[in-house]
């Protein structure tokens, strides 16, 4: 998945004719999530998840998740300056989110929107 965010009508034309499993897959390693955390974020059951073959093209809700999931994990790994201390960032359970881990909060756009703001405060070294 060798998107870039700065065309939106390229985002939008990649979501309609739909993002792979081995995309999704690709993405879940580099940030070590699990199948099981993809399926969740993606809004698909876990066996529904494991029933796509690698080539098989997600229905446009589940891409534009993938997308919006890839710019939040890039911009957080941009924040922290270094994956690993990012990737155990998403698994700390938060007082300022109600003692989630800012992974669990992933599988709603709302939540999405929480920890991307979580991140822009970090950035701006602001106290959350």
């Amino acid at each position: 998945m060798l998107l870039t965010f700065d065309d939106p009508f390229l985002l939008i034309e990649k979501t309609r004719e739909g993002l792979t499993k081995d995309d999704a897959d690709a993405l879940a390693e580099v940030y070590g999530l699990t199948d099981r955390e993809m399926a969740r974020i993606l809004n698909l059951s876990e066996r529904t998840y494991h029933r796509y073959k690698e080539e098989a093209r997600l229905d446009v809700s589940a891409s534009d998740r993938l997308l919006q999931l890839k710019k939040l994990l890039q911009y957080g790994e941009e924040v922290f300056e270094d994956r690993e201390k990012f990737k155990r960032w998403m698994r700390r359970h938060l007082r300022t989110m109600y003692g989630e881990a800012p992974l669990a909060l992933l599988n709603t756009m709302t939540g999405m929107k929480i920890v991307e703001t979580a991140l822009g405060r970090i950035e701006h070294s602001v106290y959350i």
